[in-house]
């Protein structure tokens, strides 16, 4: 289930809102799903990234899904811009990419439910990725999701996004479900 939202607004003398500036967003859903776990959904503080989760277990990979609710950001007007920020924690040099999910998903879904991960039915993900990046070790990676979100806001439905590495060094990341330094979607609005 979703949580609010927090929203940065000037309240005016009339105590009404002005239009949104700039919206920081973490509260949403965030899933890991194994190959090799097919049946199995977790969600816990920290998610990897793998080709190849356990490197003893060929075909097991981890991927992970994560969305967010923008229902909070309906009414403000043209998204500008929006980053995807992100806090890792083991040193990856492995190349993850993010790819908008086009089939709405929960988080009980598995890898099974999912028809093989998220991209084992080729219409439930889009075909390029929307973002790529090399973690390094211990950073907080930032990413460009423009696209996606004004296309979110725009009315398409909002099934968020596939990560996925492109290699057997995983990628671990604090998640929605932390404490602390939750994966955070910012977007900034056009004036009105």
């Amino acid at each position: 289930s979703f949580a609010p939202t927090v929203l940065t607004y000037e309240p005016t003398a009339a105590d009404e809102r002005l239009p949104c500036t700039m919206a920081e967003i973490w509260t949403g859903a965030d899933i890991q799903i194994f190959e090799h776990q097919p049946d199995t959904t977790i969600m816990q503080s920290v998610h990897t990234v793998d080709l190849e989760e356990d490197d003893l277990r060929p075909g097991s990979e981890a991927q992970a899904l994560l969305k967010f609710d923008l229902a909070s950001i309906a009414g403000c007007g043209e998204v500008v811009s929006a980053e995807l920020s992100f806090c890792t924690l083991d040193n990856s040099f492995a190349e993850v990419s993010g790819t908008k999910m086009l089939v709405d998903w929960g988080e009980s879904d598995t890898w099974n439910s999912l028809g093989g991960g998220c991209a084992g039915v080729s219409d439930h993900i889009a075909q390029n990725a929307s973002f790529e990046f090399t973690p390094g070790d211990f950073t907080k990676v930032t990413v460009d999701v423009t696209a996606d979100v004004q296309g979110w806001h725009d009315g398409s439905i909002n099934s968020g996004w596939c990560l996925r590495a492109k290699s057997t060094d995983g990628w671990d990341y604090k998640t929605l479900h932390n404490d602390d330094c939750k994966p955070t979607l910012t977007v900034f609005f056009a004036p009105r």
